[in-house]
């Protein structure tokens, strides 16, 4: 049995972000999607005196965690791909936003 953590090796931090989010070949309509759904889902939440973290977990490379963490008290984005959680400690400051490797069991 092929571990999983092995294939997503062989994907790049460059293929991963042509693929989604500089082409947007395979997740365009979903991230933009998914990033509607979320800053709804906060708005309505600190609507209601609330402020609450978000943790994703599949973060890739980051983007979407970055991308909405303004929205949020705390960010936090896991993912067993230790390549891709090593590009984000190069993207800049990082106030409140936490991203982790984490091998899966």
């Amino acid at each position: 049995m092929v571990d999983p953590a092995e294939k997503w090796k062989k994907i790049t931090v460059d293929m991963w972000r042509d693929a989604v989010y500089t082409n947007q070949t395979y997740f365009g309509d979903l991230i933009n999607d998914t990033n509607e759904f979320v800053k709804n889902i906060a708005e309505q939440i600190k609507l209601n005196g609330h402020r609450v973290s978000m943790v994703e977990v599949g973060c890739g490379t980051g983007e979407f965690v970055r991308a909405n963490e303004h929205e949020f008290r705390t960010a936090v984005g896991v993912d067993f791909n230790q390549e891709f959680i090593a590009s984000n400690f190069s993207c800049g400051d990082r106030k409140s936003t936490r991203l982790n490797s984490s091998h899966l069991c």
